[in-house]
């Protein structure tokens, strides 16, 4: 039985991987700042510790790691960088250094598709092609190639014995709070007759159901080379089609103010190489995955 440590385990993404791992019969290490609070198997063990200020010890044995805290989105990173910057490097080192001293054999780190920037048109986005193209004006972002780039000089210089780097695009699922434009604006639609959008309703992403992304995570801690993957669904969605299947689920008529209907921002990550080296590719399309927020 392989022992899979994950970071940011309290999380959205991190709940559902656990709930993954143990079903295929792993056994797991949790690390966060808070418990997690509904899983309960004898594979699994909680730590709770803030990374960014304590290293984990007294924990051998660890054969992957899979690396999802983080702070999430640039709100965090405008209001006070220099504390959120220092916050997630610190508990990337600390964790790469555990890495590093304990031999683990993968290490298996959570990107975004915000490291390719804002694109204006349907171009597929590959792993090796774009980075760079457009200016990134993301501190999220940022933060998020700095650590890759980090991870593959660590790798290089034979500090840790191999890498996966998984740039996620915009994940929703079934959560206690919105945390993606799919689920905010079906919350919305669903609990009002009017909602406001923020940008061009043309804008467009590969939304993936978190159940997809993290049975992508899964695929790729067996992978033994290091790689650079996108984990993204297989239609670009527009956020005017969220609104239309959404009303059309809920059978209901919003009026929508739409503000800096201008701004148009697509990311048409590709997921070809997922599927071709991890045997992956997602199940949930957006309108069962709009479905499964109808049931929550």
């Amino acid at each position: 039985m392989n022992k899979i440590l994950v970071t940011g385990a309290s999380g959205f993404i991190g709940q559902e991987l656990i709930y993954q791992l143990l079903k295929k019969n792993f056994k797991v290490i949790g690390v966060d700042v808070k418990k997690n609070n509904f899983i309960k198997s004898k594979n699994l063990k909680n730590i709770i510790l803030d990374l960014s200020k304590k290293k984990i010890s007294n924990i051998k044995n660890v054969d992957v790691i899979v690396h999802l805290s983080s702070t999430v989105g640039d709100n965090f990173f405008n209001n006070d960088f220099n504390y959120y910057y220092s916050k997630d490097f610190l508990s990337l080192l600390n964790i790469l250094q555990f890495t590093s001293e304990n031999k683990v054999k993968n290490f298996v780190f959570a990107s975004t598709e915000w490291v390719y920037g804002d694109n204006k048109n349907n171009d597929r986005i590959y792993e090796d092609k774009y980075l760079f193209k457009n200016t990134i004006k993301s501190f999220y972002g940022l933060s998020k190639i700095i650590s890759e780039n980090l991870i593959k000089t660590l790798y290089l210089n034979k500090k840790i014995i191999n890498y996966i780097i998984l740039r996620f695009s915009i994940v929703y699922g079934k959560r206690k709070k919105p945390g993606s434009a799919v689920e905010g604006i079906f919350s919305e639609i669903k609990n009002s007759n009017k909602i406001t959008i923020n940008g061009s309703k043309n804008s467009s992403r590969r939304f993936i159901n978190v159940k997809d992304l993290c049975g992508g995570i899964v695929k790729a801690i067996k992978i033994r080379k290091p790689n650079t993957i996108n984990l993204s669904s297989n239609q670009l969605i527009s956020l005017k089609n969220i609104i239309d299947l959404s009303q059309k689920i809920l059978n209901k008529k919003v009026k929508i103010h739409n503000i800096n209907r201008n701004n148009l921002v697509i990311r048409n990550l590709d997921n070809s190489k997922a599927k071709k080296i991890m045997k992956w590719k997602p199940k949930v399309d957006i309108v069962n995955g709009l479905k499964e927020l109808n049931n929550s």
